[in-house]
């Protein structure tokens, strides 16, 4: 995020109250929603991908099946060192390779 944009947020998070706070965290889930939506919609099964683990960086896999608003993603051969793994991960964070 720029620094600009953030600085305005910043201002602007200064004047809400509570239930404003509520409508701007409904607004960014409506909006993460839209974005899984176009991507999931760009991705097909056998398909390369990558996403952020949480605790394990950037993994990288194959879409074995597609969800309204998720993929389960079989991780290349061994990546973690614990054999092949699914994940069910979400689709705005999927990133196509």
């Amino acid at each position: 995020m720029k620094a600009t944009i953030r600085t305005k947020l910043i201002t602007i998070f200064s004047t809400l109250n509570v239930e404003d706070f509520n409508e701007v965290i409904s607004l960014v889930k409506e909006a993460r929603d839209r974005m899984g939506q176009i991507t999931i919609n760009t991705l097909a099964v056998g398909d390369a991908v990558s996403f952020n683990g949480r605790k394990f960086g950037v993994l990288k896999g194959h879409i074995i099946k597609i969800n309204k608003t998720t993929a389960i993603v079989r991780l290349d051969s061994n990546t973690l060192g614990f054999g092949y793994q699914t994940w069910r991960v979400g689709a705005s964070i999927l990133k196509k390779i």
